[in-house]
C-alpha cells in the first residue's frame, strides 16, 4: 500500500469516527456536511454506502436510505455491513419478506462470531411476522411463505424432487467421509448441499441463476428462522465460466451434477477441456461431475473427463446413471484424486457419539414423546387414531381415541406427567419445570403454575384440550398419514424435513426423545417403519446427547436444581417402556 493510500484511509478513519459522533450526538447537519467530504474523496467505498444510509434513517427517510444501500449491494454484493443494513431497512418498512431474504444473504457471507449473532438475532425478531406451510396437489409440491398480505410461493414437481434425491443418495455413499469444504455448482433446489450440510461439510453452494438463491432462502424458511443460530449451507449466485474457475479457490470435494452443465458453466464450445481441467484442479480429493457418455450439447463429453483422468493417473467410477427429460443419458462420474478414502455412513443410534453429522438413524421403537410414550410396543395417542382411522376413513374426532385420552390423561404437574402416579417423584408435584439436561448451567429451570399451550387451546402431549383444539390435531394427522402413504417419508426434500430431538444414552442402549415431528413419528409407526432418519433439534434448550454417566454434568444438575438422584430417577423413566399404556391405564 503507498503512502497516499495509507493517508487517504487515515482521512476516512477520522471522517467515519466524527460522521457517527454527530450522529449520536442528533447533530444530523453537521454529519451530512462531513458525509460530502467524505464521498468526494471515496465515492465509490463501500462503508461510504452504509454511513450514509445511517444518516437518511436518521432522518426517517428509509427510502433512501434502501437506495443508497442497494446500489452498495450491486457494487459490493458479499460485504455483510451492506447486507445486513439493507435487511434492517427492509424491516423497518415492515418488508418482511424482502427483510428476510436479505438477511439470509447477509448470513451467508458472516464469517466473524459477532456477524453471526447479529443475522441470528435479526431472523429470531422476524419469526412472529412470518408463516408457511407445505401443500402438495396432483404431483406438485408447493412451499408457501406469508409475512402480512404478501405471499410468496415455490412450486416443484414431486418427480424431480425425488431425482434430486436419487443423485444425493449416490453422493451421500460415496462423498469422502474425513473430508471438510464441499463446493456445490449448479444447486438448483439446494437439496444436495443443504443435506450435505446436515452430513457435517461446509458447503458453498454457487448457481448462475438468482432466482435459485430466492428459492432455496424461501424454502428454507422454517429452518432459517426457528434455527437461526445454526450453521447453514451457504447459497450465492454468481456467473459461472472457466474464468470463474480458475479463479475460484480450493475444496475438499467439488460436486456438478445439475442437468445441462454446459449452460451452467456458460460453456463456448471449445473450453470444455479447460473447465474439465480446471475442475480436477481445484477438487483436491473429489470430483463429482455429471457427464454425458455420448456427443451431447448439454453435458460435459465422458471421454474427455477419463482422458484427463488417466493421463494425471486418478481414479474413476460411474456412481449413477439416468436418462432427462429429452430421454438423453447422462451419468454421474466420481473421480478420486486420493486413494482408499472411507466413504461417509448416517450414523446409527449410539453411533452418533463424535459425529459431525447432526443427521443419524434411529430405531422407531425407541423413539418416545417428551413425556416417556412410545410410538411402537407401546400406546400413543397419535398412532392409535391413525389405526383407528385406517378402519373407519369417515372418523370424527368425537368418536375417537384421541378424545377419550385427552378426556383421560390430564397431568397437573411433571410428576403426573411422567410418573402417571402421584408419590412416585413428589419433588415434581410443584408444577412444570425443565429437565435436568436442559439449557444450560447458567439457566435455571423453575417451577411454573402452567404448562403452556401447544397452540391455543391445548397440548398434544395430554388434555385437557378443546374440542376444537382436538379436532385441530385429528386434520393435522389424516393429510400427514395419507401423503406419507401415498409418497413415503422424504425429509430430505422439505424444510423441518426431518424429525428432530435428541439423545438419551445408557450403556449400549438409547432413547431418541421426539422434539420436534410427534405428528410425523405417530404416521410412519402406524405405517410399519421400522426405522427413520433424523436430526438434532436446533433448539438452544435441548442438549444434542444426554449419557447416564454424565449426570454430574448435566446443566440443572451441576447447577443445583436438580439432586442427582432425582434427576437420574427421570432419566431411567425413560427407559422402563409403557408409558402410553400407563396413560391409558392399561397393564
Amino acid at each position: 500500500m503507498d503512502q497516499l493510500q495509507i493517508q487517504l484511509e487515515t482521512v476516512l478513519g477520522e471522517l467515519k469516527e466524527q460522521i457517527i459522533q454527530f450522529f449520536e450526538q442528533d447533530m444530523l447537519d453537521v454529519a451530512n456536511t462531513l458525509m460530502e467530504q467524505y464521498t468526494k474523496l471515496a465515492p465509490n467505498y463501500f462503508e461510504r454506502y452504509s454511513l450514509e444510509a445511517m444518516l437518511r434513517v436518521g432522518e426517517g427517510n428509509l427510502e433512501g436510505a434502501e437506495t443508497i444501500l442497494k446500489d452498495g449491494v450491486t457494487s459490493y454484493p458479499l460485504n455483510f455491513d451492506l447486507l445486513y443494513n439493507l435487511g434492517f431497512v427492509y424491516e423497518q418498512k415492515e418488508a418482511i419478506l424482502d427483510s428476510y431474504n436479505i438477511y439470509m444473504k447477509a448470513r451467508y457471507v458472516a464469517e466473524h462470531a459477532d456477524e453471526k449473532n447479529d443475522v441470528a438475532e435479526a431472523l429470531k425478531r422476524l419469526v412472529p411476522k412470518m408463516a408457511g406451510g407445505v401443500a402438495t396437489e396432483e404431483g406438485k409440491v408447493s412451499t408457501i411463505l406469508r409475512a402480512g398480505e404478501i405471499t410468496m410461493k415455490v412450486t416443484s414437481d414431486m418427480g424431480d424432487l425425488l431425482k434430486r434425491k436419487e443423485l444425493l443418495n449416490a453422493i451421500e455413499t460415496k462423498i469422502d467421509r474425513d473430508s471438510t469444504t464441499v463446493l456445490e455448482i449448479g444447486f438448483l433446489d439446494g437439496i444436495i448441499s443443504k443435506n450435505l450440510n446436515y452430513f457435517g461439510y461446509e458447503v458453498t453452494g454457487v448457481d448462475p441463476v438468482n432466482q435459485n438463491v430466492l428459492n432455496v432462502i424461501a424454502r428454507e424458511w422454517h429452518d432459517n428462522l426457528l434455527g437461526a443460530e445454526q450453521d447453514v449451507a451457504k447459497f450465492y449466485s454468481e456467473p459461472v465460466n472457466l474464468e470463474w474457475v480458475e479463479r475460484t479457490p480450493e475444496f475438499d470435494v467439488v460436486i456438478a451434477v445439475n442437468s445441462n452443465n454446459l449452460k451452467t458453466f456458460a460453456s463456448e464450445g471449445n473450453d470444455q477441456e479447460d473447465i474439465l481441467t480446471g475442475l480436477l484442479a481445484k477438487a483436491q480429493k473429489q470430483l463429482i461431475l455429471r457427464v454425458a457418455p455420448e456427443q451431447s450439447e448439454t453435458e460435459f463429453l465422458k471421454d474427455e473427463l477419463v482422458q484427463l483422468v488417466e493421463e494425471q493417473g486418478y481414479e474413476l467410477d460411474v456412481i449413477y446413471a439416468g436418462k432427462n427429460k429429452d430421454d438423453e443419458e447422462f451419468e454421474i462420474c466420481l473421480v478420486n484424486k486420493v486413494s482408499n478414502l472411507n466413504p461417509f455412513t448416517v450414523p446409527k443410534g449410539v453411533n452418533i457419539v463424535g459425529s459431525k453429522s447432526t443427521i443419524f438413524e434411529v430405531e422407531l421403537s425407541k423413539c418416545l414423546d417428551l413425556y416417556g410414550s412410545g410410538y411402537l410396543d407401546d400406546i400413543h395417542h397419535f398412532t392409535e387414531v391413525l389405526k383407528q382411522y385406517e378402519e373407519n376413513n369417515d372418523l370424527e374426532y368425537k368418536d375417537s381415541i384421541l378424545k377419550v385420552y385427552y378426556d383421560q390423561f390430564q397431568p397437573k404437574n411433571l410428576e403426573e406427567a411422567l410418573f402417571i402416579e402421584k408419590g412416585k417423584a413428589p419433588m415434581l408435584n410443584k408444577g412444570w419445570i425443565g429437565y435436568p439436561w436442559f439449557w444450560n448451567k447458567q439457566m435455571k429451570v423453575i417451577f411454573k403454575n402452567e404448562h403452556g399451550e401447544t397452540r391455543p387451546g391445548g397440548i398434544h402431549h395430554f388434555g385437557p384440550n378443546t374440542d376444537e383444539f382436538g379436532e385441530g390435531e385429528l386434520k393435522r394427522l389424516i393429510p400427514l398419514y395419507k401423503l406419507f402413504k401415498e409418497q413415503g417419508y422424504q425429509p430430505e426434500l422439505f424444510s423441518d424435513g426431518y424429525v428432530s430431538g435428541f439423545i438419551l444414552i445408557k450403556g449400549d442402549d438409547y432413547r431418541f426423545i421426539v422434539t420436534e415431528g410427534q405428528h410425523r413419528v405417530a404416521c410412519l409407526a402406524a405405517l410399519g417403519y421400522d426405522t427413520i432418519r433424523c436430526r438434532f433439534s436446533s433448539q438452544p434448550q435441548y442438549l444434542k446427547v444426554v449419557r447416564w454417566q454424565d449426570v454430574k454434568k448435566w446443566p440443572q444438575v451441576s447447577n443445583g436444581v436438580y439432586s442427582r438422584n432425582l434427576a437420574l430417577r427421570i432419566f431411567e423413566r425413560f427407559f422402563v417402556g409403557g408409558i402410553g399404556k400407563e396413560r391409558m391405564g392399561i397393564k
